[in-house]
């Protein structure tokens, strides 16, 4: 009987599991999804900067890479550096990549949470942002593009903003989950929308009889009740900015003096 007691514990918890955590993992796009896509070219930058270059770290901590210049005589240098503010329950996380012309792309890096620990430095020069247990408050902020992201974990679930300052636009993303239901809201925000928000919603419910089973609805703040067909095509409609983003990114970018290592 006690065999059967645990069985039935673990089953439970099992399903519980289920609908917390893995009922929007494969259709829809969460934090992860966006934070790869905004700073996928970043890291594909940055990840290639030591492979095409002379790098070393001088006596001050600060590492030097010589980028070698294809089209002209000499080297490109950028300058990186890493500092840290470390406290009890929150660490701050400081980089800058320096160019000889002035210009620098800085950005920063909160934690916050009991046993947070500090970033691995390849992770933060590469813009690999790793989240973990830990991290109950998660920001990251880069004045340079005018972007604000950041994650708090809840008990029922967790909340994130994306604020994309240099397109104008907001993205919140609120997973809330109960013991047989799970929420999944998009809300977008932007300065010149006729309404100050629009959200779409997908709420994931089991029923009564029908455990392994989960059924969807879909909400939009403005027309109610949806088509999963109408849901998806407004929210590649309204999440496409992410994408945008990137070309942004880009253009600055090369603005600041970054070298495009396949064209320099």
């Amino acid at each position: 009987m006690k065999n059967l007691v645990v069985l039935f514990i673990l089953f439970f918890s099992f399903n519980l599991w289920a609908i917390e955590t893995g009922a929007f993992n494969e259709n829809y796009p969460g934090f992860k999804n966006y934070e790869d896509t905004v700073f996928g070219s970043l890291k594909n930058y940055f990840t290639n900067l030591p492979l095409n270059s002379l790098n070393y770290i001088d006596s001050t901590g600060t590492r030097i890479y010589k980028v070698v210049l294809q089209k002209a005589s000499g080297y490109s240098t950028i300058y990186s550096r890493i500092s840290r503010v470390v406290n009890e329950q929150q660490i701050t996380e400081h980089v800058s990549y320096s160019l000889e012309n002035g210009n620098s792309l800085e950005y920063e890096i909160l934690k916050m949470g009991v046993g947070v620990i500090p970033s691995a430095d390849l992770d933060l020069l590469t813009f690999n942002f790793k989240q973990t247990s830990n991290d109950e408050f998660y920001q990251i902020t880069i004045p340079t593009f005018k972007m604000l992201i950041n994650r708090r974990l809840l008990k029922d679930g967790d909340k994130s903003t994306f604020l994309l300052g240099m397109m104008g636009f907001n993205v919140q993303l609120e997973n809330h989950s109960s013991e047989h239901e799970a929420n999944l809201n998009y809300i977008f925000f932007y300065k010149g929308m006729s309404h100050p928000q629009f959200s779409l919603t997908v709420k994931a419910f089991e029923t009564p009889g029908e455990w392994n089973s989960l059924q969807f609805r879909y909400l939009s703040s403005i027309e109610g009740e949806i088509t999963p067909k109408l849901f998806f095509q407004g929210l590649n409609e309204w999440t496409s900015v992410f994408d945008s983003s990137v070309e942004i990114i880009t253009y600055v970018m090369q603005s600041l003096g970054f070298f495009d290592f396949r064209g320099n």
